[in-house]
């Protein structure tokens, strides 16, 4: 997959935890929360998705542990 530039529009940032971010952001009208990984480039931040995500907040937190080993 392709890097991309920005975030999904209208996003939140909920977390980080070393290279990724969780955002939260509306599909449909309602929240969703996906995991990002992000880095530094001479152009800029880029963001690639890291899959774990969904309506569950609480579910999501645990894909982000899971997927960096740090506890929130």
């Amino acid at each position: 997959m392709h890097p991309k530039k920005k975030l999904p529009e209208g996003s939140e940032e909920i977390a980080r935890a070393g290279g990724y971010i969780l955002v939260k952001y509306d599909v449909e009208k309602k929240p969703f929360y996906s995991i990002f990984q992000f880095y530094e480039t001479s152009k800029g931040t880029r963001y690639v998705p890291r899959g774990g995500g969904g309506r569950d907040l609480d579910e999501v937190k645990r894909q982000l542990e899971r997927i960096t080993g740090a506890k929130r």
